[in-house]
């Protein structure tokens, strides 16, 4: 009885030392390494191939800076000293970049644009109390940009077509009051249109061209959780839409846009469609991601499997975005881990080679963590 009660002593006492132990054999991660701003992240190639444009912290706020690939030219080009650039996109003449900021987060976006080489920034949506968002740039058509703004009415945002060159900026397609999302084709026509009902279902409308009437395309009701436009197929004869219309998780379909008919291009019976891959120039479909126990690419296109054959050797971890060259002779291809900051790799078709660019939180590679 003696013995027993020891033991049972013993080891509350080792449930107490052991993980204090533990803690005191295992460093703390700092919050500023996990939390803070990252040393580097989000990698954009630009369309001509020759520089890429990332986000960095200049004077402790992120802003948009760029190398001339092969050398270590590092620059900032904007000069934001507030909120911080979370988002941008190279414009395709490869000479200015887009990006996206409100005014001490009042959520009233405007779009800016810098040129590469004289860091001049222009605001192209200078307008008071409304929000603007871009919606579509074509490598066909580099000197127009589409984006949505409510500057007519604070409801509901209309479509404007923005001259790149100019900053000229005129009505496109105007909001009939009920539309919640627009789709270009890629000729920077608007040809469909996201309705939410009042009930909380989906309408989706097209037409033929931009003198055209609209008319419904396909709907469903609001217990179809999943569903929304992708694109438009490289013809622009068919609408690419994500739903779990009829089925149980959310597939990649085609339709028609003249006579409705619905072709499904991939689907699992279990897991979600999570994006899909497109050709940075032709727009052709090559690959769609599921959202399996880990991202699964379900190639579609023979032209890049020797590529995810070689990206699959470069680390165990999920391919999460590839910003692609209009030669597409370069990627930059982004890798989540569960227990390693994100990586950025430049990858070479022809060699099949990866070579790593930076880590957004090279101080989170001191530590150990786990494996989910």
């Amino acid at each position: 009885m003696r013995r027993s009660r020891s033991t049972l002593v013993l080891s509350v006492l080792l449930l107490f030392v052991i993980p204090t132990l533990v803690l005191a054999q295992t460093a703390l991660i700092p919050r500023s390494v996990l939390f803070g701003n990252p040393a580097r992240s989000s990698p954009e190639i630009s369309p001509d191939g020759a520089m890429l444009a990332y986000l960095a912290p200049d004077a402790g706020v992120l802003n948009v800076w760029v190398r001339t690939l092969g050398k270590t030219d590092d620059r900032v080009i904007t000069n934001d000293r507030k909120r911080g650039i979370r988002n941008f996109s190279w414009q395709f003449d490869s000479k200015n970049i887009l990006y996206g900021q409100d005014q001490g987060g009042d959520e009233n976006w405007r779009i800016y644009q810098t040129n590469v080489a004289t860091k001049q920034t222009k605001d192209l949506t200078p307008f008071e109390n409304s929000r603007a968002d871009i919606v579509a740039l074509e490598p066909s058509r580099p000197d127009t940009l589409l984006i949505q703004s409510n500057k007519r009415d604070p409801k509901v945002f209309d479509v404007y077509r923005v001259n790149l060159k100019t900053g000229e900026l005129t009505l496109d397609t105007q909001n009939p009051g009920d539309v919640a999302g627009w789709q270009p084709d890629h000729d920077l026509q608007v040809r469909a249109a996201q309705v939410t009902t009042d009930d909380g279902g989906t309408i989706i409308r097209v037409r033929d061209d931009y003198k055209s009437p609209w008319r419904e395309l396909t709907k469903w009701g609001p217990d179809e959780t999943l569903g929304n436009v992708d694109s438009f197929s490289p013809d622009n004869k068919a609408l690419w839409i994500v739903t779990s219309l009829d089925a149980n998780a959310a597939r990649y379909i085609s339709m028609d846009v003249a006579t409705g008919k619905r072709t499904v291009i991939a689907e699992d019976p279990q897991f979600d469609v999570a994006f899909a891959v497109t050709q940075p120039r032709t727009n052709k479909l090559q690959s769609v991601v599921f959202l399996r126990e880990r991202r699964d690419f379900q190639i579609l296109d023979p032209a890049i499997q020797a590529d995810f054959d070689a990206l699959r050797k470069v680390r165990d971890a999920d391919i999460s975005n590839i910003s692609r060259d209009l030669k597409d002779d370069k990627w930059v291809v982004t890798f989540e881990g569960d227990n390693a900051p994100v990586y950025y790799y430049l990858y070479d078709r022809a060699s099949k080679q990866a070579t790593m660019l930076f880590s957004n939180r090279p101080e989170l590679e001191k530590y150990k963590l786990a494996k989910v």
